[in-house]
């Protein structure tokens, strides 16, 4: 195996020159057996780094920190870190990324006019603003930093605001989110967001056997880590997303942890560690179809969500979404009863030549790629402070053990198919929660009124609406603590089967409904 040590390669890594291209000129001599040693340091970039076809390569950091440049007068011009693109059999180890500037700023409150629908934010841990930065999220915090879900208006309009009196800023909101200033509180704490979606700092599409060992983003405008398709085998051990706590943000990432579109294969995420993210954790689904025309053996379909349509390009699924031999699960539409199984023999974007005709096949239907129900392992993580959930789970086999939940908005666990919204699959086939602990979840406005494990067959706010027994498989919560809850812990619908045994409830608990909900369950057994 050849050795790489970037020490003798004459780059400055104090942080104050950008070495991005002569970082990008020694990854593009590599192509496999090597051993890439970053001396400690920092490394600065401005622009993002492409990795592309390498095979059995160890890529070690221990030590070095990688900062990227980021605008928050122009945050979604980030780059990001790195691109990773083809490459297989590969680790990445020991490295923190973050950025050079806030993508986020803490504010404490200090005066509100719901009539005018302004707010006045003190600017907390030393953040100071020219007067130019872009805000295009809130979000309301308690003492402990944990969002409590009374402020959390995100759309990327941009808000205006401006400075009152050194450190003081008046933030304006919009009618159709200045409702929310109702449930806010003076003195509570607002993470204003300078950007929701920019680029990822660590993105992968088509690789395989993954490792991401001893990893920490300390800042990231989006995303942290994305993984698109045609992905395989990937596995976290002691990754980390958290803040730098020398920083004036406090969320350590606007949106995800790590954020899933689609993996073949196996990921296991262990001893992994999620603080202050502006979304989950990890969410992993993989993306589904609805068909809208159908000939014989030719199945036109789309992405649906929101507004696109079949011809929209936020309606074109992805070039990867199915492979020749790939077998693809028919759903009813709006039921997610299974109605058939086909092999695919041609894929292009939006249209599929399967094995044979579908007979029971109809318009608005839901497809989903089996080769893209990876299996699941998360065990020893911990999530706190989350705006959304800890983990988001769209996938048929997972196991959640031995993991710790604090101060996550919605429910901890979330998981069922949304194809309502966000074109998002599959229903779980075996899921297993054992041994975890669920510490003040729910603390916002909540899915269901549920803080705990919400196993749902859609995602459209509170509204309940019945679904058929056996969309989900067999489900069992077992030998889990749930302390300081104040909603439902456990709301489970359309299992085939529910196990529920030697769960615990501790102090501090009061609830709005009953401690389980379930609803067109099949066997429910408590013990």
């Amino acid at each position: 195996m050849e050795i790489i040590n970037i020490s003798d390669k004459n780059m400055e890594i104090s942080g104050g020159v950008d070495i991005t291209e002569k970082l990008q000129h020694l990854f593009d001599t590599v192509n496999g057996d090597t051993l890439i040693n970053l001396a400690a340091g920092v490394y600065y970039i401005s622009n993002q780094l492409k990795i592309e076809n390498w095979d059995n390569v160890r890529f070690v950091g221990y030590g070095a920190k990688i900062v990227t440049h980021f605008d928050p007068c122009e945050p979604y011009s980030y780059k990001g870190a790195f691109k990773i693109t083809g490459c297989k059999d590969c680790s990445f180890s020991g490295f923190t990324i973050t950025t050079d500037n806030a993508p986020n700023v803490l504010a404490k409150v200090l005066k509100i006019d719901k009539e005018k629908l302004t707010a006045d934010l003190e600017l907390q841990m030393g953040a100071r603003l020219k007067g130019n930065e872009m805000f295009v999220g809130f979000n309301s915090l308690d003492d402990d930093m944990s969002p409590n879900g009374h402020v959390w208006f995100a759309d990327n309009n941009g808000y205006r605001w401006h400075y009152l009196r050194d450190n003081v800023i008046r933030l304006f909101a919009y009618p159709s989110t200045g409702v929310q200033l109702k449930d806010l509180e003076i003195g509570e704490y607002m993470c204003m967001r300078h950007s929701l979606y920019a680029q990822c700092p660590l993105e992968f599409t088509g690789c395989s056997d993954i490792e991401i060992k001893d990893v920490t983003i300390n800042s990231s405008p989006g995303l942290a880590c994305a993984i698109h398709p045609d992905s395989k085998n990937f596995s976290f051990l002691r990754y980390r997303v958290l803040s730098d706590r020398k920083s004036p943000q406090i969320f350590s990432s606007n949106a995800d942890g790590i954020h899933i579109t689609g993996l073949r294969g196996r990921l296991t995420v262990k001893n992994c560690f999620f603080e202050n993210l502006g979304d989950d954790a990890l969410n992993i689904h993989n993306q589904g179809a609805t068909v809208y025309g159908i000939d014989g053996n030719v199945i036109h379909c789309y992405a649906k969500r929101f507004k696109s349509t079949p011809q929209s390009e936020d309606g074109r699924l992805s070039l990867y979404w199915a492979a020749p031999g790939d077998k693809i699960k028919v759903y009813e539409k709006g039921t997610f009863r299974v109605k058939g199984e086909f092999t695919v023999l041609e894929y292009t974007v939006n249209k599929i030549v399967t094995d044979k005709p579908v007979s029971e096949l109809e318009d608005g239907d839901y497809l989903a790629n089996t080769a893209y129900f990876a299996d699941t392992e998360i065990t020893g993580c911990t999530g706190i402070n989350t705006r959304a959930r800890a983990f988001l789970i769209e996938t048929a086999v997972t196991t959640v053990e031995d993991c710790h939940f604090y101060g996550i908005v919605d429910a901890a666990l979330l998981i069922g198919p949304d194809m309502g919204v966000w074109n998002e699959m599959c229903p779980v086939e075996k899921l297993v929660i054992r041994g975890n602990v669920f510490d003040k979840c729910g603390c916002g406005s909540g899915k269901k009124k549920c803080g705990g494990i919400l196993l749902t067959a859609n995602d459209k706010g509170d509204e309940i609406t019945h679904f058929p027994t056996g969309l989900h498989g067999e489900v069992t919560v077992e030998n889990n603590v749930f302390v300081n809850m104040k909603d439902t812990l456990i709301f489970a619908q359309s299992a085939q089967k529910l196990i529920l045994k030697d769960n615990c409830i501790t102090e501090g608990t009061e609830f709005a409904y009953e401690p389980v909900r379930t609803m067109d369950c099949g066997a429910v057994i408590r013990e």
